[in-house]
């Protein structure tokens, strides 16, 4: 018996609002990182800080786009990209009913460049259901938010 899709739109990312306070530290680490590669003679380095906290303050002030997610009997597909169960490692689901923030699922791809997907649930998508259906597709294993997702995290992204 074919199962149907489980379908969700959501954020793709939680938005925080930034203060002031946080433009203007980004702006006084960026120069002053600039300032120490410029006494190094380090000129390259300077222009990609530089870049860094510019885009750091552009991608702080954007409001997360609202993104369809799906999971089919194919694979997962997020707006128009298809991740399919074949490249696609194992998942984990965090179940976050006994807390304020909503359950998340990580999914381990084989892709190089994406190693670990973080997909969102909202509050209708029952994580058990999700879990029974990717089951069939592919194993379980635990996985936690990686290192630079904790990193941005804690820097306020």
């Amino acid at each position: 018996m074919k199962k149907e899709p489980i379908t969700w739109h959501n954020h793709e990312y939680e938005h925080r609002v930034k203060s002031r306070d946080w433009f203007v530290a980004v702006g006084i680490i960026t120069v002053s990182a600039f300032i120490i590669a410029i006494l190094f003679n380090n000129y390259i380095l300077s222009i990609l800080i530089l870049l860094a906290g510019l885009c750091m303050i552009l991608f702080g002030n954007k409001e997360p786009d609202h993104v369809r997610f799906e999971i089919n009997g194919a694979g997962i597909l997020i707006d128009n990209v298809l991740y399919p169960f074949g490249t696609l490692h194992s998942f984990w689901v965090e179940n976050n009913d006994h807390h304020e923030l909503p359950s998340m699922l990580f999914i381990r791809s084989n892709k190089p460049l994406v190693p670990l997907i973080h997909i969102p649930l909202i509050w209708d998508v029952d994580p058990e259901i999700v879990r029974t259906h990717l089951l069939e597709h592919i194993p379980e294993e635990e996985h936690s938010g990686s290192v630079s997702h904790r990193i941005m995290d804690y820097i306020g992204f």
